[in-house]
C-alpha cells in the first residue's frame, strides 16, 4: 500500500469486508442486522468497522505512529478533526478550501478517539520517542 486512501474510497472498495465485519460485530452482541429495530445499530457497526478498515490501511503506511503522541497528542488530533468538520460543515468555511472530506475526517476522528482511549487506559500521557 502506498499512501493514504480516502475514507469514502475505503467504504466503497471494501464494502463486502466492512459489512461482513459489521454483521459479525452485531452478532457478537446478539443483534440481527436484518431486523428493522436494529437499523441504527447496523449503521453504527458499519461506521465503526469502516474506521477500523481505514486504520488498518493507514497503519501499514505509518505503523503505530499515533503511539508517540500519547493520549494528550491524540486528544489534540481528535480536536483538530472535529474543528475541521465544524468549520467545513457547520460554519461553511473549509480550512483548506473545498478539499475537506467529511467522511474521511469523521472516520479519522473515530480512530483518534480510540487511540486516545487506548493510551489513556495505558497511562501514556505524552508518548515515547520512536525507536
Amino acid at each position: 500500500m502506498s499512501g493514504y486512501r480516502e475514507g469514502t474510497e475505503i467504504l466503497k472498495s471494501r464494502h463486502v469486508e466492512i459489512e461482513g465485519a459489521a454483521r459479525a460485530l452485531m452478532g457478537n452482541f446478539s443483534l440481527d442486522a436484518d431486523k428493522d429495530q436494529n437499523e441504527s445499530a447496523w449503521f453504527q457497526a458499519r461506521m465503526l468497522t469502516a474506521a477500523f478498515a481505514l486504520y488498518l490501511e493507514r497503519d501499514e503506511v505509518t505503523p503505530d505512529a499515533w503511539k508517540s503522541a500519547g493520549y494528550l497528542g491524540n486528544l489534540l488530533a481528535l480536536k483538530g478533526k472535529v474543528n475541521r468538520l465544524m468549520a467545513s460543515l457547520w460554519y461553511k468555511v473549509a480550512p483548506n478550501g473545498n478539499a475537506e472530506k467529511p467522511i474521511d475526517n469523521a472516520l479519522d476522528a473515530i480512530n483518534y478517539a480510540a487511540f486516545f482511549a487506548r493510551l489513556y487506559e495505558a497511562g501514556d500521557e505524552r508518548g515515547k520517542p520512536w525507536d
